[in-house]
């Protein structure tokens, strides 16, 4: 994913403590544990950038390590695994397996009343429509 690419020297720049990135058996021993095919979008992001320790100041988002990933999914859902979140947990993200090649991105405001909602058909999307205004995305 080229948008990751150009993302991170901006996270870099932003002292958001970027975590290194993994191995393939690395990201698939974690999302298949939680019952997700990892698809080639999610390898491509946890492949280039292992998560955020800190959450970005401007739009307060995070990218959560593989450890958290698996620390935060304690209950399995039809709307996928959770892996980032906004506003130190005002609502989170999802992902789900839609093809081998991607996974489609879901918001979840944890709110048994609402249920989570697809904003985009891929990672890619979403970190495209993240690069253009982080704040209208995540609003």
């Amino acid at each position: 994913m080229q948008i990751i690419q150009k993302l991170i020297p901006q996270w870099h720049a932003q002292h958001l403590g970027l975590l290194p990135g993994h191995s393939v058996a690395e990201i698939a021993n974690v999302f298949v544990s939680l019952a997700l095919k990892p698809t080639l979008d999610v390898i491509a992001l946890y492949s280039a950038v292992g998560g955020m320790c800190v959450m970005e100041d401007s739009v307060f988002w995070r990218l959560w390590s593989l450890a958290e990933i698996i620390e935060r999914n304690t209950e399995s859902s039809p709307y996928g695994v959770l892996f980032s979140d906004h506003l130190i947990d005002s609502f989170c993200y999802r992902l789900k397996y839609e093809t081998d090649e991607r996974s489609s991105v879901y918001v979840d405001y944890g709110d048994t009343h609402n249920v989570p909602k697809k904003l985009f058909d891929g990672l890619e999307k979403f970190f495209d429509a993240y690069a253009r205004d982080p704040l209208e995305l995540l609003q």
